[in-house]
């Protein structure tokens, strides 16, 4: 996905090098932030948070979640719905 859009903005750069710099920094600024929101500092307190981070941004399939228990799947369920 992030591949894709930043395909897209250096195919369309052409007499706009100085627009597409900024998107490609906001872009990797905004990708930088979900990686840190799923993986940086895991701790038992946080854990479950990283979790619904990680099912939120499409890293987690609904079959890995699965192999969770069901209380770890009904919190997920119950923060991403209150997304």
């Amino acid at each position: 996905m992030v591949f894709k859009q930043v395909d897209n903005i250096s195919k369309d750069r052409v007499g706009k090098e100085h627009k597409s710099y900024l998107d490609l920094y906001r872009l990797i600024e905004a990708e930088d932030a979900k990686i840190v929101e799923m993986f940086n500092n895991p701790t038992r307190n946080n854990v479950l948070l990283k979790i619904v981070a990680l099912k939120n941004h499409g890293v987690l399939s609904n079959e890995q979640l699965q192999l969770f228990s069901e209380e770890t799947q009904e919190f997920v369920s119950r923060m991403l719905s209150l997304g």
